[in-house]
């Protein structure tokens, strides 16, 4: 008799025959191969666009408006691309909207002062 590992329960045995007797799979199988978990994370761009979102309603800024808008645009779509990657797509959104608030509020202000 010789000594087998199992490659779907990983028991030592000593056994003649193809299959362990401990699970019954086949010792001719190659074990699987599992992709290693990765932990969603926060998207940067994401947090970007919020943060700026905030700063250019408080300081008016057309351009910080703008900014928002476009890192909020590019993490929606890097979400998108890898669903489940990214935990931080309420940033993303809030970043967009207040984008767009910095941008209409930008261009109210500059029409009643100039």
């Amino acid at each position: 008799m010789n000594q087998r590992v199992c490659p779907g329960c990983s028991v030592l045995s000593e056994t003649e025959g193809e299959f362990c007797p401990q699970c019954g799979t086949s010792y001719s199988r190659s074990p699987e191969r599992q992709e290693p978990y990765t932990a969603p994370s926060r998207h940067g761009q994401a947090t970007a666009s919020m943060v700026l979102g905030i700063v250019g309603l408080l300081l008016f800024g057309i351009i910080l408006g703008i900014l928002a808008i476009v890192f909020a645009n590019k993490a929606r779509a890097d979400m998108k691309a890898t669903p489940g990657m990214y935990t931080n797509g309420g940033m993303a959104t809030a970043g967009l909207v207040l984008g767009i608030i910095d941008l209409v509020a930008g261009v109210i202000w500059l029409s009643v002062w100039f």
